[in-house]
């Protein structure tokens, strides 16, 4: 019903948007908004390098990532938390700010 969001959605995003989008997608059963397979949640070199390549490459800045992230913890799922969790106490580390 909804396709999964493009990394270069969150570029043009605002709050509401971005809030918008991702209840769309947990409205459709899509709990997966934009991060890929949950089965990749808790390999952590994946998660990074997730995160460095498809993020970097379309130029999103940590605060809308950071945005993105806060929100879908409080719409998600607890299997996010993980995710969640690890991406805010590494964020500094993965990009060159």
């Amino acid at each position: 019903k909804y396709p999964h969001i493009a990394p270069w959605e969150l570029c043009y995003a605002t709050e509401e948007n971005i809030q918008v989008m991702i209840e769309k997608r947990i409205e459709a059963g899509n709990l997966d908004p934009y991060f890929g397979a949950r089965s990749c949640y808790h390999n952590t070199t994946f998660w990074k390098k997730y995160l460095e390549t498809t993020f970097a490459k379309h130029s999103i800045s940590k605060t809308h990532l950071k945005l993105a992230l806060s929100i879908v913890a409080q719409k998600s799922p607890a299997d996010w938390d993980w995710a969640v969790d690890f991406t805010f106490k590494n964020f500094d580390s993965m990009w060159q700010s």
